[in-house]
């Protein structure tokens, strides 16, 4: 299931990341919506392999030029994405960033 997850401030491309929480996180290209393009992830695996225990990633946020999740029983991960498609967006630096509201660019 899909949880809180927020835009990649890319011009002109259509660039999310996205927690899943029992499923890590992904980083995905939909500009072309009918086919959309995962670029990257990243998965801890399972807690147990006995039974099914709460966890995952609760949330992931891209954030000058890094992407924070919050993993549910871990704690938090922040991640370096190394990626062409999306180096751009390491250029973009917000003061401060609430993914509630999903800021412009103007890049």
């Amino acid at each position: 299931m899909a949880h809180n997850g927020s835009l990649i401030l890319v011009k002109g491309r259509d660039v999310m990341v996205q927690a899943w929480y029992q499923g890590g996180i992904s980083v995905f290209d939909f500009t072309d919506s009918a086919n959309p393009t995962e670029l990257a992830w990243f998965d801890r695996g399972a807690l147990s392999a006995d039974r099914l225990v709460l966890g995952g990633s609760w949330s992931a946020y891209w954030y000058n030029g890094h992407i924070f999740s919050s993993d549910i029983q871990k704690g938090l991960d922040v991640l370096k994405l190394t990626d062409a498609r999306t180096n751009v967006a390491k250029s973009v630096r917000m003061d401060q960033f609430n993914p509630q509201s999903q800021p412009s660019f103007n890049g």
